[in-house]
């Protein structure tokens, strides 16, 4: 609701040390309080006003909290500012406010103005709180030969304005092309040493990412070289192993076959021996008979012994073999081989043999 509606009621705050306007933060749209130390006239500057916040009666702690003054003028046009001349009291809401020329630049009763208080609350959430409405009168200049139109104000944006230093302006000197240039400006004819500096940046950094890019592709490059370089190694290495492993098969598997005709053959002598032995041989046929079952027991051992050795060497190709894929037929028939001679010479040839000596035993003790 304006000052200027019938329906608001203006009152007169009540003073803090006969100074100070108490200001309240408990809002009421129909109600605006008189604050004569907000009159001004144009072209007054920082008029000083002091105002007591409060919360429903009870001092606003200002500790860390901007203050801003927001207006609608005569004419219509926002204005804000947050010009604080003096933190008075900050715990107690005490401050001496400082209003700009900008806010009287259209005389008469501004339409709505009010204060606005931004600070955190406990849980550190940004908090924003109005004041109750404030009336106040711009009054006309009528002696000044110019007059200023009103226009609007935003204090914090006019200090990033003013921060920023000269800028580019028609009519004017200006940083960007010097003395009223504008009409003809382009890119081309833009000059600054700032925007000099700044192009001469961005080059240095594209030839570094450029520079980093071709680094990036040379290592790529070795890396996959590297890659089939070591591809090839190994391929090599595989094809090296199995040739020196079937290589190294060839004489097992000779010596192999020698075993086993010699088992054959040792078999063989087993069965004429078993067949000599007769219930009325003499003492020179069962000493004959016993040394042909020490040679026997002598050609078993050493079978024995040839195919603990076989199998030791087998089992060390097998276990080169298995690092290759797929193992060689070779040493898997090897391997097998040697299981079975493993398995028979021991048992069935120790029996028998075993069996010839027990039957040579019975017919001494029937001799005698």
């Amino acid at each position: 609701m304006d000052n200027q509606s019938s329906r608001m009621k203006l009152y007169k705050p009540q003073m803090v040390a006969n100074k100070y306007y108490q200001l309240d933060t408990t809002t009421q749209p129909d109600t605006s309080a008189i604050v004569p130390a907000l009159n001004g006239r144009q072209g007054d500057n920082l008029r000083q006003v002091a105002i007591a916040f409060v919360d429903d009666g009870e001092p606003h702690d200002l500790t860390n909290t901007s203050i801003q003054l927001r207006v609608l003028d005569s004419a219509g046009v926002v204005k804000v500012s947050d010009k604080v001349i003096n933190l008075v009291d900050p715990t107690g809401g005490l401050v001496i406010f400082g209003v700009p020329a900008q806010i009287y630049e259209a005389p008469g009763d501004v339409q709505r103005a009010y204060f606005v208080l931004q600070d955190k609350n406990l849980n550190g959430e940004d908090q924003t709180i109005s004041t109750v409405n404030v009336f106040f009168s711009v009054i006309e200049n009528g002696i000044d030969i110019s007059k200023k139109q009103s226009s609007i104000y935003i204090s914090s944006l006019d200090k990033v304005l003013s921060a920023g230093g000269s800028y580019a302006v028609t009519n004017k000197d200006n940083t960007f092309t010097g003395s009223d240039t504008m009409h003809d400006l382009t890119v081309d004819t833009l000059h600054n040493d700032s925007l000099t500096s700044l192009t001469s940046q961005v080059n240095q950094q594209s030839e570094a990412i450029q520079s980093n890019v071709s680094m990036i592709a040379t290592a790529q490059s070795t890396i996959s070289s590297i890659g089939d370089e070591t591809h090839s190694a190994v391929a090599g290495v595989s094809s090296t192993v199995k040739q020196s492993v079937s290589s190294a098969v060839v004489p097992f598997d000779k010596r192999l076959s020698a075993i086993e005709s010699a088992q054959q053959e040792t078999l063989s002598k087993v069965s004429a021996t078993i067949n000599q032995v007769e219930p009325a041989s003499t003492q020179s046929s069962l000493d004959s008979l016993s040394t042909d079952v020490d040679n026997l027991w002598d050609e078993a051992n050493s079978n024995r012994s040839a195919i603990e050795s076989m199998t030791s060497a087998v089992t060390n190709a097998s276990r080169v073999a298995q690092s290759m894929a797929p193992v060689p037929d070779s040493v898997n028939t090897l391997d097998q081989r040697v299981n079975s001679l493993s398995q028979s010479i021991p048992w069935n040839l120790s029996a028998t043999i075993t069996s010839m000596e027990r039957a040579i035993s019975s017919l001494e003790n029937r001799s005698n």
